[in-house]
């Protein structure tokens, strides 16, 4: 523990305290019903995570826009979301946790899923600009005044109900090129008025959407904007901009950023698999914490704990985020501070949980792990020793 201090040292993003440096990022568990409701296996899977010691759950990105469902995906638009949605935030809670969800609109991406979204209403593309999506070649229609001010009204009502369900802060989904990315990136927004052109009037519907929040849940009400510091392709945000950005949002009203990078098109780099180096985005956050106060989260392939404690002594970031780690072992946070980090299930940056998700069969069971049998069947799964115990032969290992 003496190793590890400034890890397990308490911490705050505005007013909310959280226990220790320990975030779980946001993961799609694919666990919800095709409307979107909370199912019961998705409680039992935070509170483990919860248990484990973890400070904050950020949960998957909810939609927020009934006209913007998107298939597997948790639903915020409609206070009749909120008992599900508060099921969620007493789970994690009585784990001994803090929870947020992250609150997202995929604009452009909705090209993809418009097909496969059964019912009223019709789904309904808009986008920054009418910029074709590199998978299809489908652009959406552009984002009118009238829409702008729909988009952020649906944002920030959808954060009002996040707190009203109970959960103790949102998180905007700004990054990895969905709707508020796709302002902000010149890639995205060809512009010519208000919301587009310089880095700073780029990052203007990104602004409004933080104050709006700030106006509907409460000044106190803490604000998680998720931002890609550097897009990795050709006219997309760069960390130069990026900086500008996160000091504009935080100026509107954002307690905290949390630095991925990439986008859709870039998401070998977004979900770093094996063969990519470890903290890998750990100087983008670096450089986003030199023009910020509020605290900065980094993100990115970082599963040891001894690595994440370095990245918090050398000052690259206030709180660490995990995600696959957390996936592969609920308890890391617990088994690090008892100074038993050899007992730690390790994540193998396989991706299964990642890529495995466009399958049919995926879709049906939800998110799982190549080293992890238990995710999203915490609740009954229960292993035991053999009652005939074999002598058993593992031929290869890994990947």
């Amino acid at each position: 523990m003496a190793q590890l201090r400034r890890l397990f040292q308490p911490g705050n993003i505005g007013g909310m305290e959280l226990k220790n440096r320990l975030v779980m990022a946001p993961m799609a568990t694919w666990s919800h019903d095709a409307d979107g409701f909370v199912q019961p296996r998705t409680l039992g899977y935070y509170q483990a995570r919860a248990c484990g010691g973890v400070g904050l759950i950020i949960c998957q990105s909810a939609v927020v826009l009934p006209e913007a469902r998107a298939p597997g995906r948790l639903a915020v638009w409609d206070d009749k979301f909120i008992p599900g949605l508060a099921s969620v935030a007493s789970a994690i809670h009585a784990g001994g946790g803090k929870g947020a969800i992250q609150i997202t609109h995929h604009g452009t991406i909705l090209t993809q899923h418009k097909k496969s979204v059964k019912g009223p209403p019709e789904i309904d593309v808009v986008g920054a600009s009418p910029a074709p999506w590199v998978f299809n070649n489908e652009a959406p229609r552009e984002a009118s005044q009238k829409d702008i001010d729909h988009l952020v009204n649906g944002l920030s009502e959808a954060a009002r109900r996040v707190r009203d369900a109970g959960f103790d802060a949102v998180e905007i989904g700004g990054a990895h090129g969905y709707l508020v990315a796709q302002f902000l990136s010149a890639r995205t927004n060809r512009r010519n008025d208000a919301y587009g052109g310089t880095p700073e009037r780029r990052a203007r519907f990104a602004c409004e959407v933080v104050s709006a929040i700030k106006a509907r849940a409460g000044r106190n009400f803490p604000v998680i904007f998720r931002m890609s510091a550097d897009e990795f392709i050709a006219g997309g945000i760069t960390i130069e901009e990026a900086r500008i950005h996160a000091a504009l949002v935080t100026e509107a009203g954002a307690d905290a950023l949390h630095v991925s990078a990439g986008c859709v098109d870039t998401a070998h780099l977004t979900n770093p698999c094996y063969l990519y180096p470890d903290a890998l985005f750990a100087d983008l956050s670096w450089a986003i914490k030199q023009v910020v106060k509020a605290p900065v989260m980094a993100v990115g392939k970082i599963l040891e704990p001894s690595l994440a404690e370095r990245l918090l002594e050398e000052g690259k970031a206030d709180f660490i985020a995990m995600g696959r780690a957390l996936l592969a072992d609920p308890d890391l946070p617990r088994k690090a501070e008892q100074g038993k980090p050899e007992d730690i299930n390790r994540c193998i940056y396989c991706n299964n949980c990642w890529d495995l998700q466009w399958r049919d069969s995926f879709k049906q069971r939800g998110l799982s792990c190549t080293v992890n049998p238990s995710v999203l069947r915490e609740t009954d799964f229960d292993p035991r020793p053999a009652a005939a115990p074999k002598r058993v032969l593992v031929l290869g290992g890994g990947i």
